[in-house]
């Protein structure tokens, strides 16, 4: 049985992620010592390597979710891998063609730079006052908005989980689209036992908490 701080040391990762992975349920609860310690079993540390592995690899917090849900009732097969894997992918060639797209930017505000500085120029540098208009790479398929959503009756928690995940949406700047669900037979129909509850995609992320918009950020970005 080891300590928190001798499984992070392990996996090179810190002890905020592992406690991060337990509260959103990505692992079980470890058994406890008799002074509250966490201890992690074998079987445990197992697991915590596979989700630190996919996790170096790229795949988001809710991608490893599924694959550990497909795993653990045996239905992870080649076919379900191969399609996480190809997604990943796609998502990397994009985002190549958009460092790309950034460094054609670059490269021109840097020879200009560089002549001026071999003319020993004296003037403040005005490079960066020239605004261009971002050069967006070309899709090969639609990007559609990350779907987001809250489900509760309405109470003042449950606005605020609403109110966290918008924040959490705008300091990222992504594309995303969220709903409050207040149906309880609706709500009944996803599994959630607690509210507020935090959908991302299909997959319910919290249930019965506020996550942070730092948080929610996490859980986003995977």
């Amino acid at each position: 049985m080891l300590k928190v701080t001798e499984v992070a040391k392990q996996l090179g990762v810190n002890n905020q992620t592992l406690y991060f992975y337990e509260r959103i349920g990505l692992i079980p609860s470890p058994q406890r010592n008799s002074s509250g310690y966490r201890l992690f079993s074998d079987r445990d540390v197992e697991r915590l390597k596979f989700i630190v592995h996919l996790k170096r690899l790229g795949l988001s917090l809710q991608e490893i979710r599924e694959i550990l849900a497909l795993q653990e009732d045996d239905r992870l097969s080649c076919d379900r891998v191969y399609q996480h894997l190809k997604l990943k992918e796609q998502e990397i060639d994009y985002k190549i063609q958009e460092l790309q797209a950034l460094k054609s930017q670059l490269l021109p505000l840097i020879e200009t730079c560089d002549a001026r500085r071999s003319s020993a120029q004296t003037e403040p540098c005005s490079v960066l006052n020239t605004v261009q208009t971002p050069v967006q790479p070309n899709l090969s398929k639609s990007m559609t908005p990350l779907k987001i959503e809250v489900l509760g009756t309405g109470c003042k928690k449950c606005q605020q989980l609403e109110a966290n995940a918008t924040e959490a949406v705008n300091a990222l700047a992504v594309d995303a689209e969220i709903n409050h669900i207040t149906d309880m037979m609706e709500i009944t129909k996803r599994g959630v036992m607690k509210t507020p509850a935090l959908v991302i995609g299909d997959r319910v992320m919290t249930q019965g908490k506020v996550p942070s918009s730092e948080e929610i950020q996490t859980l986003i970005n995977g």
